[in-house]
């Protein structure tokens, strides 16, 4: 919910107010009030409570800043369930795809996330997601870099121009 429509439904215009009337209002559900460039607030359903900032860039075009931070959000918090790890990655997201033009060419892939990260905020993301491939579930990473694809992957897919040139073993790749 950004905060324009948090504001509708609550009546509230205070950030933290609008987040407690929507909790009070809908308990049992996770939580997440975009607030533009004063960041987003994350509630989850079990009372935890965080907040990140925005990720700072050059911003070029915002039209795919909303759907960029909200897929990222809900990949993370779907697959490792960790709501500040996703919140932060999703903020982290968003800002690189306002430094670019365009909606779908500006949403970026999963290693330019991690890079602008601190390494105490890579290797977080690389270990929830270790452990959500070691759960049995499927995970499609796109990435350049070959030692998360290792890390993470025993099936690599090497694609040259959109034709497939490879499909086997990740120390093949």
């Amino acid at each position: 919910v950004n905060e324009v429509e948090g504001e509708q439904v609550t009546g509230c215009t205070e950030s933290d107010a609008i987040a407690e009337k929507l909790k009070k209002l809908y308990p049992g559900m996770n939580l997440v009030l975009t607030l533009g460039s004063r960041g987003a607030i994350f509630c989850g359903a079990d009372g935890s409570r965080h907040a990140t900032g925005i990720y700072r860039s050059n911003a070029v075009d915002t039209t795919a800043a909303g759907d960029t931070f909200t897929g990222f959000f809900l990949a993370g918090i779907t697959s490792h369930g960790d709501g500040e790890l996703a919140l932060k990655t999703a903020s982290v997201a968003s800002g690189i795809s306002v430094s670019r033009k365009g909606a779908s060419p500006s949403i970026p892939k999963a290693d330019e996330v991690l890079a602008v990260g601190d390494l105490a905020f890579q290797q977080k993301c690389l270990n929830k997601m270790t452990d959500v491939a070691r759960s049995g579930r499927a995970v499609l990473y796109v990435s350049h870099n070959m030692r998360t694809v290792s890390q993470l992957c025993n099936r690599a897919v090497f694609l040259n121009r959109g034709h497939l040139e490879y499909d086997g073993t990740t120390e093949r790749a």
